[in-house]
């Protein structure tokens, strides 16, 4: 019998500790109905070929609806700025860098929000760039390979990089990786919104960061 009422008490203890993750885990929001979503991240700046990409998948997302009517949806992780040209990559991915809104982007802008007027299309924020320019520019002062990737900017494939430098919340030059500034990481969250704002007029509701490495710091940063 008291082995009976130690288990009990044990498990009071324990759920007692773990209540508000309980708490949490209750109130969450579920979905009543299944809905189908497709991901794909990666999408903005980068080579020029996903313009008709974007529209063919459009098209076919447009060709089918549930019984309510609605579309399956696909989410585009939008990257928003890349390598443009430079002398040096200090000036690639610096001064000289590409973003989203240069002119010669806007077809992609327009194949995206023209998916999201349709109801096919869910843009959430990757990052301002798919790497960390200060991390990737180190690198690229003795990497031969990194020099002759920035070197073919604009509009290049950052899928081409290595997986540890395609990160940008963390610095990743060398393993194991270190933490960023917490002062760098805010400016940068702040700079990646404000671009997300100025190509979409909205700012991002869901953000799901290049390599999905991140930290509290940059949680704390996207919320404020």
């Amino acid at each position: 019998m008291y082995g009976m009422y130690l288990v009990l008490l044990l498990w009071g203890v324990a759920l007692f500790a773990i209540r508000r993750d309980l708490s949490l885990s209750w109130t969450e929001p579920c979905l009543r109905h299944p809905v189908m979503v497709f991901e794909g991240d990666d999408w903005g700046y980068g080579p020029l070929e996903q313009i008709d990409a974007l529209r063919e998948i459009a098209a076919e997302l447009g060709v089918h609806r549930d019984l309510t009517g609605r579309h399956p949806v696909m989410t585009l992780g939008v990257i928003l700025a890349g390598p443009g040209a430079g002398a040096t990559a200090d000036e690639a991915l610096g001064v000289g860098r590409v973003a989203l809104d240069d002119v010669r982007l806007k077809p992609v802008r327009d194949a995206m929000t023209q998916g999201v007027g349709a109801g096919v299309f869910d843009l959430q924020l990757h990052g301002m760039e798919h790497y960390h320019p200060e991390v990737l520019a180190r690198v690229a002062q003795v990497d031969p390979q990194i020099r002759a990737w920035i070197a073919g900017a604009p509009f290049v494939a950052t899928e081409q990089l290595p997986s540890p430098l395609q990160s940008r919340w963390t610095d990743a030059s060398a393993l194991p990786s270190r933490a960023l500034d917490e002062a760098d990481i805010r400016a940068r969250v702040a700079g990646e919104v404000a671009m997300f704002r100025q190509c979409f007029g909205t700012l991002p509701e869901v953000v799901g960061p290049p390599t999905f490495v991140w930290n509290e710091s940059v949680e704390r940063a996207w919320a404020a």
